[in-house]
């Protein structure tokens, strides 16, 4: 499909280098979003803290203290490689995200 460039424009967003032709996935990118997870096609941005109180992997990953010379230290919010493929982890954010289309 077509590359999403737009995502490595935001301004409170990962580097170009980390995003760099993955596709953003729109129902799961929340501006205010407090970390991106990334997968090896796909970029989206969501909340820490669903992901931590529902998720014992997640919970324990970033828990983790970050060595401060990591590469994402100076963002933001953290970026979180996920090997999952995006429509494994499309369905796995359904059921712990707020939906969007709710206005």
């Amino acid at each position: 499909g077509e590359q999403e460039e737009e995502c490595s424009a935001q301004v409170a967003g990962p580097p170009v280098d980390e995003m760099a032709g993955l596709t953003r996935e729109e129902e799961f990118w929340y501006e205010d979003g407090t970390i991106y997870l990334k997968t090896s096609e796909s970029a989206f941005k969501v909340y820490y803290g669903p992901l931590v109180e529902h998720s014992p992997v997640f919970k324990d990953m970033l828990s983790l203290p970050q060595p401060p010379s990591a590469p994402t230290s100076a963002f933001l919010h953290p970026v979180v490689h996920v090997t999952d493929s995006p429509h494994d982890l499309r369905h796995f954010l359904r059921a712990l995200m707020p939906n969007k289309k709710l206005q």
